[in-house]
């Protein structure tokens, strides 16, 4: 769900193919989870199905993993589209698969565990150590948390797929220590995906923000201007150190209550800063520029030439 509303500004493949990948993992796992034995919601109690669908479940889940961690290196972003069909025609192929009969069987009720899912539980395990080392050698290109994270999470589903080549009862310790660390595994992953695509990204922004802001400054302490902003929908003036000072105030000072600064304007001038301001907001100008007179902290008035710009905060106010 978070790839899928994010994937417009995903820029690279490695999450967009570990969040399309684990959809229909989930629905794999659901589907093992809905027809395990003894859940009573279909009219089938043997073991053989939901341990097929368990198989395929964490063969989609190692080679995607692998994928993901492959592509990572791939410049070229791959659209989510062709990556979800490519899924989706793989699950359907499976499916087919199990509808026809012809899916080897995983779990026989005479002898427990069959042949092809012990290997293919290895076969996993190897897959995922591949995907492993493919992390490891590119490391440099996850920050250090997803880094830590993979490994950890990878590792965990190693330990997890081998200990479901011990067990011959579905109710045995060894799977039940299995499912246990696969959700831890599942957990890592998604803590991963939420830290990449909501964590981060609000991080950066913030960054960036901090960083114009403090450009802003020195761009104002250069040319000796003050910077300040009002909130219409608060009724609320915010003013930077430097318009303060060049009032001779101090923070602290002025409150942010607007009636307060009104009292400061000379009383010539407050009628024209209205009537402006007024006329400004109600056409929608884009730049408004106004010269009056405001009461310094030693009681003489000082002229203020004034400009700004209204920006839509909401759909029922705007900052000027």
């Amino acid at each position: 769900m978070l790839v899928f509303y994010s994937k417009d500004r995903i820029s690279n493949n490695f999450l967009l193919v570990l969040g399309t990948s684990y959809l229909f993992i989930g629905l794999f796992d659901l589907a093992h989870t809905l027809t395990y034995k003894g859940m009573g919601l279909f009219n089938y109690n043997q073991s053989n199905l939901p341990t097929q669908l368990w198989i395929i479940a964490r063969y989609l889940e190692s080679f995607s993993i692998l994928a993901a961690v492959v592509l990572i290196a791939r410049a070229k972003r791959i659209k989510f589209k062709r990556i979800f069909n490519i899924h989706l025609l793989i699950s359907l192929i499976i499916v087919l698969t199990l509808i026809l009969g012809i899916f080897p069987d995983a779990f026989l009720e005479e002898s427990g565990l069959s042949n092809f899912k012990k290997i293919s539980e290895y076969i996993i395990s190897a897959i995922l150590a591949a995907a492993l080392i493919t992390v490891y050698k590119n490391k440099r290109k996850f920050n250090q948390n997803t880094f830590k994270l993979m490994l950890i999470s990878i590792t965990i589903t190693i330990i997890s797929e081998l200990s479901f080549t011990f067990y011959n009862s579905v109710y045995g310790i060894s799977n039940i220590v299995g499912h246990i660390l696969k959700f831890i595994s599942f957990y890592l992953i998604y803590e991963l995906i939420l830290k990449k695509i909501i964590t981060e990204p609000q991080e950066l922004l913030f960054k960036k923000l901090k960083n114009t802001k403090e450009k802003w400054n020195l761009a104002a302490d250069a040319a000796n201007l003050g910077l300040w902003e009002l909130d219409l929908e608060k009724n609320e003036i915010y003013f930077d150190q430097n318009f303060l000072e060049m009032l001779g105030y101090s923070q602290g000072d002025l409150e942010k209550d607007i009636e307060q600064i009104k009292s400061l304007i000379h009383p010539e001038d407050l009628s024209m800063i209205k009537n402006k301001l007024a006329n400004f907001i109600e056409n929608d100008n884009n730049i408004f520029n106004l010269e009056y007179r405001v009461r310094a902290k030693d009681g003489q008035y000082l002229w203020i030439n004034n400009t700004g710009r209204a920006a839509e905060v909401d759909a029922a106010a705007k900052a000027v």
